[in-house]
C-alpha cells in the first residue's frame, strides 16, 4: 500500500489527481483524493486534503504524473507488514518535475544531497537501501527507491541557478582540489555557509560549474518567497559585476556567468500547468435541494388522504364528492315502499282528448 501526501502550501486549494503506471502495466490508473470538502455549515469551502492512498504491485518501477503538476514538496511511504523472515519489500518512484527545480531529498527526517548526474546509482541493486535515488536537473527526473516502513520526502527550493565556465582544464581543475577551494571561495564572496551552495554537475569543455545558492530561509515553510528570491537576485547582480570589473576571485579564471532565480511555488511560463481548483455549490442550490424533497412528501400526502377518502366513500355506495359532503344532503331510498305502492294509471294522448 502506498501512502502519498502533498505537504506543499496549496495542501488545500490545488486539485491532484495522481496517476500509476508501473513497468509491468501498459495503461495507468488513477488515484482518487482522501475524505470530502471542508465544510462551514452547508457551505463547502473548496478545501480537500491532499492524502491519496494506492495498492501497488512490490518490486516493480512505477511511474507517477500528476493533472496539475507535481507537487512542490511530499512525502511518500510504504505499508506492508510482512510475514516473520519475509524479506523487505521496495518499489521504485519514478517522477518528472514540470520545471527545472533544486530539490531537497530526506529519508526518515534526514537529509541527503541529490546524487550529481555523474554519480547515478543502479537502483535495482539498491532496493534494500531506502532513499537511494538518482536526480538530473537538465531532464528534471527523479528516481528513487521506497522501502517499508521508510518515509522518503522531497520538496523543491527557491534557489539562485548558476552556471559558470572556467577558463582551465578539468583534469588540473580536479588535481588541484579546485572544487573545493570554488565552493569556500564562492561561499566566502556572497557571505554564506558552505551548506547553502550545492553543486548541481560538474562538465567538461574547459570547466562548465552548476550550482545553486539556496535561500537562507530554506528550512522555513512559511517564508515569503518573494523577499527570498528578491536576495537571490541580489547575489546574481553582486556576482555578475564583481565578474565584469574583475574583482570575483573563485581560485580559477572566471569566463562567463549564466544565473537565474527559481522560485519552489512557481512554474516558468513556457510549463506553466492549469491549477484545476473545484467549484463550490451555489447556497441557494443546496437550500433548495433540502426542501424539494420536503414538498413532494407534502402534496404526495394530501393527494393519498384525498385518494383514500374517495376510495371509503365509493366502498359505501356514495359518489358524492368529499368536499360536497357538508353542502348536500344524501338520501337513503326505501326501495321495498316503492314497490308496494302502486304506480297511477297512464293517460295515452286519445284520452286526454
Amino acid at each position: 500500500m502506498l501512502l502519498f501526501e502533498n505537504e506543499g502550501k496549496d495542501y488545500y486549494t490545488t486539485m491532484y489527481q495522481p496517476e500509476i503506471q508501473s513497468s509491468m502495466m501498459n495503461q495507468k490508473y488513477a488515484i482518487n483524493m482522501f475524505k470530502e470538502w471542508v465544510w462551514e455549515g452547508l457551505m463547502p469551502m473548496d478545501k480537500r486534503k491532499a492524502i491519496f492512498i494506492a495498492t501497488v504491485q512490490k518490486q516493480l518501477r512505477h511511474n507517477m504524473t500528476f493533472n496539475s503538476g507535481v507537487p512542490s514538496s511530499a512525502s511518500f511511504r510504504l505499508q506492508h507488514f510482512p510475514k516473520q523472515g519475509q524479506e523487505l519489500d521496495y518499489i521504485i518512484i519514478y517522477l518528472r518535475f514540470d520545471d527545472p527545480a533544486s530539490i531537497e531529498l530526506q529519508v526518515n527526517g534526514t537529509k541527503k544531497n541529490p546524487n550529481l548526474p555523474s554519480a547515478k546509482v543502479d537502483l535495482e541493486s539498491q532496493t534494500t537501501v531506502c532513499g537511494s535515488h538518482n536526480y538530473n536537473e537538465d531532464t528534471r527526473e527523479l528516481e528513487f527507491v521506497l522501502t517499508q516502513e521508510c518515509v522518503v520526502y522531497y520538496k523543491k527550493l527557491t534557489t539562485l541557478k548558476v552556471t559558470m565556465h572556467l577558463t582551465v582544464n578539468i583534469a588540473d581543475f580536479y588535481k588541484n582540489d579546485g572544487l573545493t577551494t570554488f565552493v569556500d571561495k564562492m561561499c566566502a564572496f556572497l557571505g554564506i555557509p558552505t551548506n547553502k551552495l550545492r553543486i548541481a554537475n560538474v562538465r567538461s569543455g574547459s570547466v562548465y560549474i552548476d550550482f545553486h545558492v539556496v535561500s537562507e530561509s530554506s528550512d522555513d515553510p512559511n517564508a515569503d518567497q518573494d523577499a527570498e528570491a528578491s536576495k537571490l537576485q541580489a547575489m546574481k547582480d553582486k556576482m555578475i559585476n564583481a565578474n565584469n570589473d574583475g574583482s570575483l576571485d573563485v581560485g580559477f579564471p572566471v569566463k562567463n556567468i549564466a544565473a537565474e532565480v527559481q522560485k519552489s511555488e512557481t512554474t516558468s511560463e513556457s510549463s506553466a500547468v492549469d491549477q484545476k481548483k473545484p467549484v463550490g455549490i451555489n447556497a441557494g442550490i443546496i437550500v433548495l435541494a433540502i426542501l424539494l424533497p420536503i414538498f413532494l412528501i407534502f402534496v404526495s400526502s394530501i393527494l393519498l388522504t384525498k385518494y383514500i377518502i374517495r376510495n371509503k366513500n365509493r366502498n359505501n355506495g356514495v359518489t358524492v364528492h368529499p368536499e360536497h359532503q357538508e353542502s348536500r344532503k344524501i338520501v337513503e331510498v326505501d326501495y321495498e315502499k316503492m314497490a308496494a305502492k302502486p304506480l297511477p294509471a297512464m293517460q295515452t294522448v286519445q284520452d286526454q282528448k
